[in-house]
C-alpha cells in the first residue's frame, strides 16, 4: 500500500511539473497577444496587415491592438473588452478582401481571445469555471497540442535560421529584389491560401455585423481599412473579394481603401500583402491625411498631384475619423 501511495505521489508531482512547464510556455507564447497601450481612446483592430504597422499608429493617437491571424471573432471580443474597460472613441478594423474568407474562420486566435469573453457580464458561470480550469491546468486545454506544436516549430525555425544563415531563400529576399516571375509565384501562393474555393464565412460575417452594431450602440466611430497590396498580388486578386468592405459601406461605415497606394513601389513591401517600416510610416501619413485633409505631407501632395503611387479611397459618407 505504501508503495502504491508513493507511486501516486510521484505521478502527481510529475503531472504538476509538466503542467507548470507547459503553463510557462503558454504564458510566453500568449504574452504579446494581450499587450497593448491604454493611453488612447482610438484603436486599430486588425490581423497581420495592421500588426506590421507597429507603434507607427501612435503618431495619430491610435493604439495598435492588432495581431497576425486575428479574425472578426477575435476583433469582436477585443472590442467588447475595450468598451468594458473604459472610453472608446474610434475603432479601425480590417476591411480587406480576404477577411471573410473561410480560411480565416479556421486560422485565427480564438484560443487566445477567448479570455476577453469573460471581461464583461453575460457569460455562464459554468463556462467561466471551465475556462479557468483549462487556463491553470493546461493539460485540460483542448488546444494544448497546437500550443506545444507551435512552440517547438518556432524553436526549430530559429535553429534552422542559425544553421542556414548563409543560405539565401527566395522568401528571405527583399520584395523589390525579387524577379517579376518570383513575385508572381509568391503572390499566387498567397492567393491560394487566402482565397480558397467557397463562399464567405457566415460565422465571420455575423461577427462583423455584431461589431458594427456594437459600435452604433456605444456611439463609437467605426472605420474600415483596406491595406496596401503589391502590384502582382493586386493583379491576381482582380475583382475577387469576400466583400467585407461592401457590408461596412452598406451600413454607412466609411472605408479607407489604400490597397493600391503603393502599387508601383515595390520597396514598400515585405511580401505580397505586408508593408515594411517605410511603408507603415507613409500609410499612417495617408490615414492622417484622410482624417485631417489640411495637413498633407510632401509625399501625400505628390500622390494627389498625380505623381508616385495611385491613391484610391472609397468611402460611404459616414464616420468622422479621429
Amino acid at each position: 500500500m505504501e508503495h502504491f501511495k508513493k507511486s501516486i505521489l510521484k505521478f502527481a508531482l510529475l503531472l504538476m511539473l509538466v503542467n507548470g512547464v507547459i503553463f510557462l510556455v503558454k504564458f510566453l507564447l500568449f504574452m504579446d497577444y494581450y499587450r497593448h497601450s491604454e493611453e488612447n481612446s482610438s484603436y486599430l483592430l486588425a490581423d497581420s496587415h495592421g500588426w506590421y504597422l507597429g507603434d507607427e499608429t501612435e503618431r495619430i493617437g491610435v493604439t495598435n491592438f492588432s495581431y497576425y491571424s486575428d479574425s472578426y471573432i477575435d476583433t469582436e471580443r477585443k472590442l467588447n473588452y475595450l468598451i468594458a474597460r473604459g472610453d472608446v472613441d474610434t475603432i479601425y478594423i480590417s476591411a480587406d478582401d480576404h477577411t471573410l474568407s473561410p480560411y480565416r474562420e479556421i486560422s485565427n486566435n480564438g484560443y487566445k481571445s477567448v479570455k476577453y469573453e469573460y471581461t464583461q457580464d453575460g457569460y455562464e458561470l459554468s463556462d467561466f469555471a471551465l475556462y479557468k480550469l483549462q487556463h491553470y491546468i493546461v493539460l485540460f486545454d483542448p488546444n494544448i497540442r497546437a500550443i506545444i506544436s507551435h512552440f517547438f516549430n518556432e524553436q526549430s525555425e530559429r535553429l534552422l535560421d542559425l544553421n542556414e544563415e548563409d543560405k539565401e531563400d527566395v522568401n528571405d529576399l527583399p520584395w523589390d529584389k525579387l524577379s517579376e516571375k518570383e513575385r508572381i509565384s509568391l503572390s499566387r501562393e498567397r492567393f491560394s491560401e487566402q482565397f480558397p474555393n467557397g463562399e464567405a464565412s457566415k460565422v465571420l460575417e455575423e461577427s462583423l455585423m455584431n461589431i458594427i452594431e456594437t459600435c452604433e450602440e456605444n456611439d463609437i466611430t467605426l472605420i474600415g481599412l483596406k491595406f496596401p497590396l503589391a502590384e502582382e498580388y493586386l493583379d491576381i486578386i482582380g475583382n475577387f473579394s469576400f466583400d467585407a468592405d461592401s457590408i461596412l459601406k452598406a451600413r454607412g461605415v466609411e472605408v479607407y481603401d489604400f490597397s493600391s497606394i503603393f502599387k508601383h513601389e515595390d520597396s514598400m513591401f515585405e511580401d505580397p500583402d505586408h508593408i515594411k517600416d517605410n511603408g507603415a510610416e507613409k500609410l499612417i501619413d495617408s490615414i492622417k491625411i484622410r482624417n485631417f485633409g489640411e495637413t498633407r505631407t510632401i509625399y501625400e501632395k505628390s500622390l494627389f498631384n498625380g505623381g508616385g503611387a495611385s491613391f484610391r479611397m472609397e468611402h460611404a459618407g459616414a464616420g468622422s475619423g479621429l
